[in-house]
């Protein structure tokens, strides 16, 4: 029998665990913001940003030889497809002028805080697969995917990266979450949504691709392992 003063104890380390957890995936987002701000523009932001202003996308497509002037390979545009709908759709949004511009930034910024709480997610579900989730071991790994430096770089940078980054997390999540799903609608649910994160994600950036791929590899390790030491041990 369970004494009632433990389950009372227990309960208040749950809501002490849940409120610890909330506060700080507040906390690192607000943190990031601040840290990885930066007003200029570096490498291929600004020729995104004043192609897409001035020309349709369509226009953007067919002519990305003659706007990009030979300094940029061929398929410059047209390889990040994805990420060029969506910086076009955004740029009519905000409209032109500062206060468009810093409304793209911060939009992209947000990108990168929806690639944080993913991440938070997709290694809560990486854990799931052999034990209890415990929230400090993924959130750990999240906030060190958050303020590695090519992270803070990509902050309030309108690259094609930030993007690819959010979608092909998100779609990876989604794939993880089916793996452990029994219904069968919902895992026909999640494996839509993981398709179409991948989908996008590599349309933003296709050699995003390789980090799924990546984890696709993991995840057959892990359960080729599991098998042979179900094997090796049958009375486990």
């Amino acid at each position: 029998m369970i004494r009632k003063d433990c389950l009372v104890t227990y309960s208040g380390t749950e809501n002490r665990y849940t409120g610890n957890k909330a506060g700080l995936l507040i906390l690192f987002p607000i943190l990031f913001l601040a840290l990885s701000y930066s007003p200029y523009h570096y490498w291929d932001e600004s020729f995104y940003l004043y192609t897409l202003n001035y020309h349709s996308l369509t226009e953007t497509i067919s002519k990305e030889n003659d706007l990009s002037a030979g300094l940029f390979p061929r398929g410059f545009f047209s390889s990040k497809i994805g990420s060029m709908i969506i910086i076009s759709l955004l740029i009519k949004i905000t409209g032109d002028g500062w206060l468009g511009l810093y409304s793209l930034q911060f939009i992209f910024a947000l990108f990168m805080i929806g690639f944080f709480l993913v991440a938070y997610k997709l290694y809560s579900e990486l854990i799931a697969l052999d034990k209890e989730v415990n929230f400090r071991w993924p959130l750990t790994s999240a906030t060190i995917a958050l303020f590695l430096p090519v992270s803070m770089y990509l902050g309030f940078k309108v690259l094609t990266e930030v993007p690819a980054l959010f979608f092909t997390t998100f779609g990876s999540w989604m794939f993880l979450k089916s793996i452990r799903e029994t219904k069968p609608h919902k895992v026909g649910l999640l494996l839509s949504l993981a398709f179409a994160g991948i989908v996008i994600g590599a349309a933003c950036r296709y050699l995003f691709l390789l980090s799924f791929g990546g984890l696709v590899l993991s995840c057959g390790i892990i359960f080729w392992q599991r098998d042979l030491i179900g094997c090796c041990h049958p009375l486990s």
